[in-house]
């Protein structure tokens, strides 16, 4: 077969199976609004932008200082010459603010999972992998050559089962999850498995994307929440999300940031942050403890959305997060559901397998702070609607 008669044949399978994915380019995206290409705007339900951060002036106002003193982009490398006081400054405010010794900024959150993962790890360790993990946790699994064991979704038993079997086996072992989990908007059990890993000598490796910025007293990810920032060998977090700009950033001790800037291939070998990026982060994790408003802003609005939509008989998994997935089941079915939500002005995107398991297909509802009251009106309202079909 060609190669073009294999695109061709890929994608008409992944179109019958209801999986063809394509990107709609928009005019403009706000906060909380996208402008169509055909001038309809549209309320955006499809964000990762929690706090509504993006287009705050004190980040413009930040990145454009930055752009006109040190330009668009850092020029290479941070071992090479990326690597500048703005970004050393920034690197020290996450580690205070995250309650560390160290931290280390990456120009890509899915790169550095990938490279960190695949830098701590080798043949003769083991790692456990959470079976909802996210696919850049899962690709540094698989590129670090360790032996993985994949374990039920949050079920802190069966770690502390695959531990005590196995732990003695293997030279190291990482035990790695996301906090609140991307595509089901649940909570890890973080205090069971802080507790297992520290008795069987296991580094726990924990992603904090979707709750930085959303939980704890300063914002600072579900870790303070729950009094554990500095006990985890590892805490991965975004910079693109709450924070509203691009990136990503390890947490830890010193000694694991110098590690990492000597092994870490997908730091090493990428160009630094841009400095307008940088400056931007630096102004929002300054602002982070101030945001406490929002935070309490944005709670309200997860609790009522929930509660709206379980009684009008969606099924949503539990969870207390700004991610809010309503299950449907069949690709088609979901694709269908989210077309109807566009028709009615409310863009609320369709997740289908591989990201989701077959079966579990489902729109992801993303709230921000930034939504308005009568913005959640129109979703409820549009999914009582669907809910009557």
């Amino acid at each position: 077969m060609s190669w073009n008669a294999y695109f061709q044949t890929s994608l008409e399978t992944a179109a019958a199976e209801g999986l063809l994915r394509r990107r709609n380019a928009h005019v403009d995206c706000q906060a909380t609004e996208i402008r169509a290409s055909h001038g309809r705007v549209l309320i955006n339900f499809g964000t990762n932008d929690y706090l509504g951060l993006r287009h705050e002036s004190k980040l413009l106002d930040a990145a454009a200082r930055s752009l006109a003193v040190s330009g668009v982009g850092a020029g290479a490398s941070p071992l090479v010459s990326g690597y500048n006081l703005a970004l050393a400054e920034l690197e020290q405010s996450l580690a205070r603010w995250q309650d560390v010794q160290a931290a280390l900024v990456f120009s890509s959150g899915f790169g550095m999972n990938v490279g960190v993962i695949s830098a701590l790890a080798g043949p003769n360790d083991l790692v456990l992998s959470d079976r909802l993990n996210h696919a850049s946790l899962i690709d540094g699994c698989r590129l670090s050559g360790a032996h993985k064991r994949v374990y039920a979704h949050n079920d802190a038993d069966a770690v502390r089962q695959l531990l005590k079997l196995e732990r003695t086996k293997y030279q190291r072992a990482l035990v790695i999850t996301e906090s609140i989990f991307s595509m089901d908007g649940d909570a890890a059990p973080l205090m069971e498995l802080t507790e297992v890993c520290q008795h069987y000598d296991a580094g726990l490796v924990v992603d904090e994307a979707h709750a930085t910025g959303v939980y704890g007293a300063t914002g600072a990810g579900l870790g303070q929440q729950l009094g554990l920032s500095n006990q985890w060998l590892v805490k991965l977090g975004t910079l693109s999300k709450s924070l509203g700009t691009c990136g990503g950033y390890v947490a830890g001790s010193q000694l694991l940031i110098d590690f990492l800037v000597n092994r870490c291939r997908s730091y090493i070998f990428s160009t630094a942050i841009a400095p307008p990026v940088v400056a931007a982060t630096q102004a929002a994790v300054d602002w982070m403890p101030q945001l406490s408003q929002r935070r309490e802003r944005l709670r309200a609005m997860v609790t009522r959305v929930r509660a709206e939509l379980l009684s009008l008989g969606w099924q949503i998994p539990a969870g207390d997060s700004p991610i809010i997935p309503v299950v449907v089941g069949k690709a088609e079915q979901v694709t269908e559901l989210s077309h109807r939500l566009l028709a009615s002005g409310c863009y609320v995107p369709a997740i289908r397998p591989p990201t989701v398991p077959v079966g579990a297909a489902r729109l992801r509802i993303s709230l921000s702070a930034a939504h308005t009251d009568q913005q959640i009106d129109r979703l409820l309202s549009g999914m009582k609607m669907e809910a009557k079909r």
